[in-house]
């Protein structure tokens, strides 16, 4: 198998933009149709929300990460300091279908957890937080959503390992005689 590698080179300008574009539009969205205000919460509480959001973010990637995953590597979870950024990885060789879904799905369960909370008129704010800090968390994922599905649309299974990422034009058949 020949894996070309990968760069998600992001400056840091536009992932500010992106993250502010985000943030405003999925706060103005909550405030003005949905009709929750974020200003009763205290300042201590919201930071309390985003730590347990953040791993908690991670941990889908891990899941949906462990079952999308073929030929299973080492997984990895933690906490880079000086980013100050909790990761969860799953090394392996994943479908271009699954590694979609492992790239977006703590984005897609806050879509549904929104429109469950919508739909039964439950609008209480802190639920709201942990929604709408997970979307912003989400921000980098949705950048590489939109990388794999228009930059990379040619390849068909990625690789991740050791936080590197992969690609291969590989199809269904290659894949199986390769195996056996």
């Amino acid at each position: 198998m020949e894996w070309k590698p990968i760069a998600n080179n992001y400056s840091y300008i536009k992932i500010t933009i992106y993250m502010i574009i985000i943030f405003e539009s999925f706060n103005y969205l909550i405030k003005t149709i949905i009709g929750v205000h974020f200003t009763a919460i205290p300042i201590l509480l919201k930071m309390g929300i985003f730590l347990i959001v953040i791993p908690i973010h991670e941990f889908i990637h891990f899941i949906v990460g462990y079952i999308f995953v073929q030929d299973k590597g080492k997984v990895h979870f933690g906490f880079i300091f000086n980013m100050f950024s909790f990761y969860a990885n799953v090394d392996g060789i994943y479908k271009r279908c699954g590694f979609i879904c492992y790239i977006i799905a703590p984005f897609l369960l806050s879509g549904a957890l929104s429109a469950i909370c919508i739909y039964y008129n439950f609008m209480n704010e802190i639920i709201w937080q942990f929604i709408f800090y997970n979307i912003v968390a989400s921000t980098v994922d949705i950048l590489n959503f939109i990388n794999t599905m228009f930059r990379f649309r040619d390849i068909s299974y990625f690789k991740l390992e050791e936080f590197k990422l992969f690609g291969s034009e590989l199809d269904n058949l290659n894949i199986r005689i390769n195996k056996n």
